[in-house]
């Protein structure tokens, strides 16, 4: 008898288990046929997502940063801005098709009033795949929910759950995750046939990538790291996807690689541009205490590996923005005896003759600067010779320092055109007459010029000295002669150096008459000092720098 009682209590202990399993079956989800009569299946799901803001690669992009200059060394320069990417104008509510990947949603018991960080249990889970567009749930996972008010959130696998130890289940973001994405959707289940729609966002969340433009040349094997220090490297939401906490620290994200395209020689200075892909990291980041820096590569024949960038003016990254940040590595191109011009370090085959001091467009030919002096001669006979005669004090000649950079003789012209002499001479034919335009005009490099760009030689006009300051950040104006104010002559000064030609130092008169006796000469003191002075009598003897159009 005592048998029989503890077998029907043991078989009434095993009913309520069951009932509570079959309970637990229909809220939690899970595949099993004992479920509520009155459990609504949810099954019909439909997920997009809001697009970075702004974005748009095709087009240009607005920069949001004053861009920065860095001397990295070996004759390298960078400068570098970030700009938020542009995309064309759309509809408020536009939102994208989500991309194919793998999705979890959770569903919690809705209660109004509740503080960020306090949620209501997870009552029930659901996870699938976009396929083409559409939600497949994944084998076995289902949810069932009775009629009610609920918050459901959606994350791909970027986001993760976990479980905190003061808050309990929360989801985390952290960085470098491949587009972590949120949905949020709190509405009443009443009936069959539900449909829950998700707009997936990035909260707070930007991503960055890297554009590096070079010139002349592509570079190889380029890859770097972006290191934000005092960034938050992980934050919590509450499972109704609500922003509650994080923790900070310094962050280095994973490896950027720069894409590579072929570079074919040219007269022209070819613009490369490279990107990276986007990398993700939590928004309200500044670049206070940022860097890039370069792990690999080499660029106009120099190793870019441990080269840093500063990016100490980054605005704050903005949640859903999207950002480039754009590097522009400059260097000083060698005039090769093909007529292609390039860094010393991309030559190959090809041999210097020149330093490019002014690029060629398609309206203006390029010029270089010889590698070596012409000799030292006298300009010319003490007469006045042409009908040149620059003076910024008598009315009768140009109107201004812009006036004359415009309409002035060029070196070129005063050489060979017989129409720029008084006596109507080709002075570069004229060894006796003009001595400096003969020696500059008879110039012989090594090896002689086979590109058939390459144009002859020719004594530099003021003019043309001019447009070699500028070419290195002078800014040209009138005081007590001309002053290229702000030059940077270091780089040139050193790849003279390295290509084992003449230095540019001291004094060079110009093919530029000052007065009957007088021309104008150049002043090289130091790698930040030009000027070119209105007297030096034409007797004299002087270097003689030949110029080149190619």
């Amino acid at each position: 008898m005592r048998k029989m009682k503890i077998k029907q209590i043991l078989w009434l202990t095993g009913l309520i288990v069951l009932a509570a399993c079959s309970k637990e079956a229909s809220i939690n989800g899970n595949n099993n046929d004992n479920v509520q009569t009155n459990a609504i299946e949810i099954e019909n799901i439909t997920i997009t997502e809001e697009p970075f803001l702004p974005e748009n690669p095709k087009k240009e992009t607005r920069v949001t940063q004053a861009p920065q200059i860095v001397d990295l060394g070996d004759g390298l320069m960078a400068e570098v801005s970030l700009a938020e990417d542009v995309q064309e104008e759309a509809p408020a509510q536009t939102r994208a098709a989500i991309a194919d990947g793998h999705y979890t949603i959770y569903a919690t018991k809705y209660v109004a009033g509740r503080m960020p960080g306090v949620s209501g249990p997870i009552v029930g889970t659901l996870s699938g795949t976009v396929q083409g567009g559409k939600f497949v749930r994944d084998a076995g996972s289902r949810l069932r929910l009775s009629p009610d008010t609920y918050t459901f959130v959606c994350i791909n696998d970027a986001v993760s759950k976990e479980v905190h130890s003061y808050h309990g289940d929360v989801f985390a973001l952290t960085n470098d995750q491949d587009n972590p994405m949120m949905g949020v959707n709190t509405m009443a289940i009443s009936g069959p046939g539900v449909e829950i729609p998700f707009a997936m966002k990035h909260r707070e969340t930007a991503r960055v990538r890297f554009q590096l433009t070079s010139y002349t040349a592509e570079g190889h094997n380029v890859t770097g790291t972006l290191t934000l220090n005092n960034i938050a490297t992980k934050s919590f939401f509450d499972m109704e996807g609500r922003l509650f906490g994080g923790l900070g620290t310094s962050f280095t994200s994973n490896t950027y690689t720069f894409a590579e395209s072929p570079v074919t020689s040219s007269a022209y200075t070819q613009e490369v541009k490279r990107t990276t892909g986007y990398r993700y990291f939590i928004s309200g980041s500044t670049g206070a205490n940022a860097q890039l820096t370069l792990q690999s590569g080499t660029l106009y024949g120099k190793s870019l590996a441990g080269k840093s960038f500063p990016l100490t003016a980054i605005a704050t990254l903005q949640e859903n923005k999207s950002y480039t940040c754009n590097i522009k590595f400059r260097t000083i191109y060698c005039l090769f005896e093909d007529g292609t011009i390039g860094s010393l370090g991309d030559k190959g085959t090809r041999t210097p003759i020149g330093v490019v001091v002014r690029e060629k467009t398609a309206t203006t030919p390029g010029m270089a600067v010889a590698l070596h002096n012409a000799g030292n001669v006298v300009w010319g006979q003490s007469i006045k010779a042409t009908k040149q005669y620059l003076s910024f004090d008598s009315p009768s000649d140009f109107t201004s320092l812009s006036d004359y950079l415009s309409n002035g003789y060029t070196g070129y012209e005063l050489t060979w055109k017989a129409e720029t002499s008084t006596d109507a001479k080709i002075k570069a034919n004229e060894p006796t007459l003009y001595p400096a335009f003969y020696a500059a005009a008879h110039y012989t490099s090594s090896p002689a010029p086979t590109g058939a760009n390459i144009g002859k030689w020719f004594y530099p006009a003021v003019r043309d000295w001019v447009d070699l300051g500028r070419y290195f950040k002078g800014t040209a104006n009138q005081n007590n002669g001309i002053s290229l104010d702000g030059i940077n002559l270091a780089s040139l000064i050193q790849l003279l150096s390295d290509l084992g030609a003449d230095p540019i130092t001291g004094q060079y008169y110009t093919s530029t008459e000052r007065g009957d006796d007088q021309g104008w000469r150049v002043y090289v003191f130091d790698d930040t000092n030009l000027s070119i002075k209105n007297y030096g009598y034409k007797y004299q003897q002087h270097p003689v720098r030949p110029f080149v159009y190619f």
